[in-house]
């Protein structure tokens, strides 16, 4: 069985979960960086209303910029809760992802996406 999360993101996310654990301090854009301090650089919310317009938004996204979707836009896009476990919209975002050359990570409630 292949994970499309690690096990860092899995954490994040159960940590980040009302009945497990509360979310680490972040900035204002509500994000940490992997060595935990706050990230200072302008990170951008893409607003897509469906599978197609996440991908164009991401394939706009320059080299070593971050964008992310919240846990409500995940919804509108996959059908799904965020908090769910090993779904198919977890899936599908994580191959457009990768078709757009970006790395995915979970932060807060939200899903981030870093242009390699």
């Amino acid at each position: 069985m292949r994970y499309l999360f690690s096990s860092s993101s899995i954490h994040a996310l159960i940590a980040a979960h009302p009945k497990f654990g509360a979310a680490p301090p972040t900035n204002a854009n509500g994000i940490r960086t992997a060595s935990g301090e706050a990230a200072t650089s302008t990170i951008q919310h893409i607003v897509a209303q469906n599978v197609d317009a996440l991908r164009i938004e991401l394939a706009r996204l320059p080299s070593g910029e971050t964008a992310y979707i919240t846990a409500d836009d995940y919804k509108r896009i996959t059908e799904e809760d965020l908090d769910e476990f090993s779904t198919v919209g977890r899936k599908m975002i994580a191959e457009i992802a990768a078709g757009a050359k970006c790395a995915i990570r979970i932060e807060g409630g939200r899903i981030l996406f870093t242009k390699k």
